[in-house]
């Protein structure tokens, strides 16, 4: 197969999924935890520097076994085009909050007659020399992950959920601890924001969709394993590039 989803697929085996994200324009970065050992590697279009000049060259760096996979800026099929016309295989779309608000997700990730994505997949495609062989594949290869951030999307998860082409909900644990009214409390997470996450993982499995979450340490991941998430994000590249100030402390001057 010319393009295959690795991830999408491991998630669909009902395996556990673990990536992390790139927030930084840099080639060497990207190419690195493409190598690492992580099953997916998400380029951050939101939070992140990286604009859409730079993402092309982030995903041809981004040359390993890792998925890769863009979050978008917004829920806009301009930017969901761009990024899987640069040949990223997953979209990640902040906020979503309603089913009209998924659907509208998945129809910026599918061709016609099951969506509305224009037809240029230039480096997805291999610059069209692969034209006929991305375009059989790109629908069912390419990952719809919606995040789950505000309590109203909780309030509607099933809804959300029951979008045909919903591959995972990604919750953001900061973005619904502050919907929720817990300005300062994250990485803790209040009682009811844990409740409000169970809701989601539970409806997740009851409608077949695969529960996602942002981790931010190895402790943290592997609680969120053992309480039945699948795709889980260990953290961003900065979080350990600011390591460093843990080990300057330690150094005698």
């Amino acid at each position: 197969m010319f393009v295959e989803n690795k991830t999408k697929r491991m998630l669909k085996e009902g395996k556990v999924a673990v990536g992390m994200f790139v927030c930084q324009p840099s080639f060497d970065i990207a190419e690195l935890y493409s190598k690492l050992g992580f099953d997916w590697e998400l380029f951050d279009m939101e939070h992140g520097s990286i604009s859409f000049d730079v993402l092309p060259w982030l995903l041809a760096a981004a040359s390993g076994e890792a998925t890769p996979l863009v979050r978008v800026p917004w829920n806009d099929p301009t930017y969901v085009k761009l990024a899987l016309d640069a040949g990223a295989l997953g979209v990640m779309f902040p906020q979503v909050n309603s089913r009209e608000e998924a659907e509208k997700a998945v129809k910026s990730c599918k061709y016609p007659p099951k969506g509305i994505r224009g037809v240029g997949p230039r480096r997805a495609s291999l610059y069209y020399t692969r034209f006929k062989d991305y375009m059989e594949v790109a629908d069912d290869e390419v990952m719809v992950i919606v995040q789950i951030e505000t309590r109203e999307a909780v309030k509607r998860i099933d809804e959300i959920l029951s979008v045909e082409g919903v591959d995972a909900a990604f919750i953001g644990p900061a973005d619904l601890s502050v919907s929720m009214g817990y300005l300062t409390s994250f990485p803790k997470l209040e009682e009811e924001v844990l409740n409000a996450i169970a809701t989601v993982r539970d409806a997740c499995k009851e409608k077949g969709v695969a529960p996602g979450i942002w981790g931010g340490s190895v402790e943290r991941v592997n609680q969120f394993i053992d309480e039945g998430f699948k795709f889980i994000a260990l953290g961003e590249e900065m979080d350990y590039i600011a390591r460093a100030k843990d080990d300057l402390e330690k150094i005698k001057r």
